[in-house]
């Protein structure tokens, strides 16, 4: 009887921590990459993407985006995602051209366009298919500055997509800070792929990107770093 009772508990240990479990998709912070090459664990189309210095923080790598088409995206290479969290950060330098993250990326010219717009505040998702741009699904408000760097987080589940923003330096957790724009199936024509950058029209940097499956703030300490100050710790190393 002691033995089926351990058993017992043991196994309902083994369904909790599945439940609870996180997994880390994708990391990368630029460092290990060459200045003026396309990043290496990057696909898709890798000129929209570039290793550069920190405008900031010299001695720091990033990615600068660049704009070859409408069409491309650079995208993290992972598997075709459903379900994940994305984190990043982001610098504008040009205000009046937009910036975008292409999400469920699977080929040239088919995904969610989750988009910068230019007017210092509005945001919103789009598709890009079949050579056009059907939306915006909905659209978002955050104010932004140029030339700051940015953390945002996407939470990504089929047609459902939520956005959140904060200044790179806010410790804040995400969990605990309001989501800007939200798409609950206003569109259902992607349903997984791949994350990354499209439209870097003007200057634009990305950094610090964490793909993750799972309890946010598991998946940030499997890594041994908080990524809220993940560019604090680069500057300060």
């Amino acid at each position: 009887m002691k033995s089926a009772v351990v058993l017992t508990l043991a196994f309902v240990l083994s369904i909790t921590v599945n439940f609870s479990f996180s997994k880390t998709v994708f990391l990368d912070d630029f460092e290990k990459d060459t200045v003026g090459q396309s990043p290496s664990k990057w696909v898709g189309c890798p000129e929209e993407g570039t290793v550069a210095k920190d405008p900031k923080e010299q001695k720091n790598q990033v990615m600068l985006l660049n704009e070859t088409s409408a069409d491309c995206a650079i995208v993290a290479d992972t598997d075709d995602l459903e379900e994940y969290f994305a984190e990043w950060d982001w610098l504008w330098e040009d205000g009046a051209r937009c910036h975008s993250m292409a999400i469920h990326w699977q080929k040239k010219g088919e995904f969610y366009h989750f988009s910068r717009r230019t007017d210092g505040s509005s945001w919103g998702i789009w598709a890009r298919s079949g050579g056009a741009w059907p939306g915006a699904f909905v659209m978002g408000n955050s104010p932004y500055e140029l030339n700051k760097w940015y953390r945002l987080q996407v939470y990504v589940n089929g047609p459902e997509i939520v956005g959140k923003m904060k200044e790179r330096d806010d410790k804040t957790p995400f969990d605990k800070i309001d989501s800007f724009i939200e798409m609950h199936g206003e569109d259902k024509r992607f349903k997984k792929g791949k994350f990354g950058p499209n439209e870097g029209w003007g200057a634009a940097f990305m950094d610090n990107v964490l793909i993750y499956i799972g309890e946010p703030s598991k998946a940030v300490k499997q890594e041994g770093k908080l990524t809220a100050t993940w560019g604090e710790i680069k500057v300060s190393e």
